[in-house]
């Protein structure tokens, strides 16, 4: 992060004076600047039409922040070593700004876009003195630095950042809202060799203020007890029948983050498997309208074979994008109908597959650099495995549950609750909250004593996993209400939870096996279909 940057007339002067091109009058321009900073919510959003010199908010992903630092003349020493010569510069005042190469945050979702216009009058004045533009393509330099590029998503926003800050910091794929001025720079390279042609512009933005988080969590709504039930409710009917448990464990999966980490394992992630009988356009529909940013990966052979999941650098300079190379708090919404009835993967599938497994279980994504064996480096990502049989990705809860075949809708005004309600829930703020009284960490341990005896030896480990298991869904539950307690009445329906999850599971294979021997029929009804359970528990 930053937290000593430039004045804001010092930035503006040396925004105006790498500009490449008439400039306004600098005493003006920098008043408008000041004006418009103290109303953020006017100040348009960043787009490929956005002019030179015009003040924008860019939500963005910091997808290489390898560059070496810029150095520049500050302000008044600038203007000065411009008017003078060479040997009657102090070079002793020369300072560093931060370089790096923002995009769009993948995935991010249209109703969490900002509009892209501003009608204040503040914002015309400053339109007045910008200089007017048309969109550009990106220069293929940086065409593919997108994560989602693998997925063909290729047309994007970018631009560089420099940050008036010399001891800013920040790691690759985390996520900022940023005000500056829009302008144009030179790709960074790190070696310009005579003869080559000059490296070609990109769009750049002068930061004028300290980052911000992108997605910030949300108030929680007033009627919070009453939005939950509603939101469960909403998301039921997104299964046919309508599935409550589904749609709890929907909901949880919503709000799930690695809050901390013991022995390098992520606490507080739930990643949840829909076993679908059929596939269906619905969820994702239900969920993009709930959720910030959600990325669609429709895994297949093709694409584990042809795409890179991990960032890497061949050369220590640039860094190529990866597909896990998401902002913190993604959804990923896996489907695995793509594979098939699978086939051999060699080794770019196989590492490709150990990377979206890391990521789901450890919260990590590995960071390729020469001289360096694999970084990791911390990730939060949200994750829905659908499929038709069990996933062969990791998961915590396979609940069987099948998908109705058109998505429910709801009024802006309930939308903008629960998405309220679900970023409060899944905040880092409310989940330092969270608490077991006493009284119910004593009756969970004498369960769990009860259930290994009954088990026997042979089912210790079965009643260990139950239990961790039963213990994420009751944590998550816990954090889906306002008081994040752990109480009695929210570790039993935890406990309810999984336990009709286990009879799915049962019941559903139960239904395979007789399906491969030959399945008896009940009064000319198949046996398996008449004893599958309802939906809703």
């Amino acid at each position: 992060m930053t937290t000593n940057m430039l004045p804001v007339d010092t930035i503006v002067r040396i925004a105006l004076r790498e500009h490449d091109g008439e400039s306004p009058d600098v005493t003006a321009y920098t008043e408008h600047i000041t004006a418009a900073l103290a109303k953020p919510d006017e100040i348009p959003v960043f787009s490929s039409t956005s002019s030179p010199l015009s003040l924008v908010r860019f939500r963005c992903l910091l997808q290489d922040t390898g560059y070496p630092a810029e150095v520049y003349l500050p302000g008044d020493d600038a203007e000065e070593a411009e008017a003078s010569s060479s040997s009657q510069v102090d070079w002793g005042k020369l300072q560093e700004r931060w370089v790096g190469w923002a995009v769009e945050v993948p995935g991010e979702q249209q109703w969490a876009k900002e509009s892209s216009a501003s009608t204040s009058s503040i914002t015309a004045d400053l339109a007045a003195l910008s200089v007017s533009s048309s969109a550009t393509a990106l220069p293929p330099v940086v065409k593919n630095k997108y994560p989602l590029a693998a997925l063909g998503v290729d047309n994007y926003l970018g631009a560089l950042l420099k940050v008036y800050d010399a001891d800013a910091s920040f790691r690759p794929a985390s996520a900022y809202d940023v005000v500056g001025i829009v302008s144009a720079a030179p790709v960074p390279t790190p070696y310009a060799a005579d003869g080559e042609d000059e490296p070609p512009l990109v769009p750049a933005i002068h930061v004028i203020s300290a980052p911000t988080p992108a997605f910030p969590p949300a108030e929680l709504p007033q009627d919070g007890e009453a939005t939950r039930a509603a939101l469960v409710a909403h998301l039921a009917s997104a299964f046919f029948p309508p599935d409550v448990v589904a749609a709890e464990l929907l909901v949880l999966a919503l709000i799930a983050a690695p809050a901390t980490r013991a022995g390098g394992l992520p606490l507080g992630t739930l990643a949840l498997n829909i076993v679908r009988p059929t596939p269906s356009a619905t969820l994702e529909h239900v969920l993009a309208h709930l959720t910030p940013a959600l990325v669609p990966l429709p895994i297949s052979l093709p694409l584990l074979h042809g795409a890179t999941f991990t960032p890497s650098s061949s050369d220590g300079t640039s860094l190529a994008p990866g597909l896990l190379q998401l902002a913190p708090n993604t959804l990923l919404l896996v489907d695995e109908d793509g594979l098939g009835d699978g086939g051999a993967l060699a080794e770019r599938a196989v590492k490709n597959v150990q990377a979206l497994t890391q990521a789901i279980t450890d919260q990590t994504v590995r960071y390729e650099y020469p001289y360096m064996d694999g970084l990791k480096m911390e990730c939060s990502l949200r994750c829905i495995v659908t499929s038709e049989a069990t996933s062969l990705l990791p998961s915590d809860v396979s609940v069987p549950a099948t998908l109705a075949t058109s998505a429910p809708s709801a009024p802006e005004a309930d939308l903008a609750k629960f998405r309220s309600y679900l970023s409060y829930a899944g905040g880092a703020a409310h989940a330092g909250t969270f608490s077991i009284p006493a009284a119910v960490g004593e009756a969970v341990q004498d369960a769990f004593v009860e259930d290994r005896r009954v088990a026997g030896t042979g089912g210790a480990a079965a009643a260990e996993a139950r239990l961790t298991r039963r213990m994420k869904v009751a944590r998550l539950l816990a954090l889906s209400h306002a008081s994040a307690e752990l109480s009695r009445d929210v570790w039993d329906r935890a406990v309810e939870i999984d336990a009709e999850v286990e009879k799915r599971v049962s019941a559903r294979d139960a239904e395979r096996r007789e399906k491969k021997l030959g399945a008896p029929t009940v009064n000319g009804t198949d046996a398996a279909a008449a004893t599958t359970p309802t939906a809703a528990a």
